[in-house]
C-alpha cells in the first residue's frame, strides 16, 4: 500500500469507483432500452388504433394475461405555430392574461389548454395560434 493510500479511505474511494461505473453501465442500458420503447411504442399506438377502427372495440385500456394491462395515454402540449408574441396577445384577448408573463411559460399554457381541452372550451381565437399538440404514450403495469 502507498503512503497516499494510508492517508486516504482506500474503501470508500473503491466503492465509489464501483457504484459510479456501475450507474454509467446502468445508463447506457437504459439509454439503449428507451431507443427501443421509443421505435415501438408509435408502432404499437397505431397497431392498436387500426385494430379499434376495424372492430370498433375500445381499446384505450387492454388488459392481458398475467395481470398486464395497456393504457393508452394523451398529454397536451401548446405549440405556438406562430410564435410566442401572438400566443401572449391571444392569451391576453381572450381572458388568460395570467398566463403571460415578460416571458411566459409553454408549461402553464400547456396546462390552460389541457384544462379548455376537458372542457371543450378552447377559444376560436387560439387557432393557428397557439395549438394542441398531443403527446401520445402507451404505459404498461404489472399486478
Amino acid at each position: 500500500m502507498s503512503s497516499t493510500e494510508k492517508m486516504v479511505n482506500v474503501k470508500s474511494l473503491k466503492k465509489f469507483a464501483r457504484l459510479y461505473f456501475a450507474r454509467k453501465k446502468l445508463k447506457e442500458k437504459t439509454d439503449e432500452i428507451q431507443k427501443q420503447l421509443d421505435k415501438m411504442e408509435p408502432v404499437l399506438l397505431n397497431h392498436l388504433k387500426e385494430v379499434e377502427s376495424n372492430t370498433g372495440l375500445s381499446l384505450s385500456t387492454l388488459s392481458l394475461e398475467g395481470g398486464l394491462t395497456f393504457t393508452q395515454h394523451e398529454i397536451i402540449y401548446a405549440k405556438f405555430p406562430k410564435g410566442r408574441e401572438e400566443a401572449a396577445k391571444v392569451l391576453k384577448e381572450t381572458g388568460f392574461k395570467n398566463y403571460v408573463a415578460e416571458g411566459f411559460n409553454s408549461t402553464s399554457v400547456s396546462a390552460l389548454l389541457r384544462e379548455l381541452s376537458k372542457k371543450n372550451e378552447i377559444p376560436k381565437e387560439f387557432k393557428g395560434i397557439i395549438d394542441k399538440n398531443p403527446k401520445e404514450s402507451l404505459r404498461p403495469k404489472i399486478f
